[in-house]
């Protein structure tokens, strides 16, 4: 653990020494994350009817927009 520190001093550190490396853990950290919300929606929101699961996800995906006032500046 103390050769892991002192090369990469944190992930601050290796955002700066190792900007590759960094980018792919944090794309898997996103990915990894996006499948276990995915995978609670299976689970948990109407398992049994996927028709309405599709549509309750859709409306509150809308819903969710809507109160953020569609301010989408951030991804641009």
């Amino acid at each position: 653990m103390v050769f892991f520190n002192r090369q990469f001093k944190g992930y601050s550190g290796m955002r700066r020494s190792h900007p590759n490396l960094y980018s792919i853990l944090l794309g898997v950290g996103v990915i990894l994350f996006w499948r276990f919300l995915w995978g609670l929606c299976d689970l948990y929101l109407f398992p049994e009817n996927d028709l309405l699961s599709y549509l309750v996800s859709g409306i509150v995906g809308l819903i969710l927009l809507f109160f953020n006032d569609f301010k989408l500046k951030e991804i641009e």
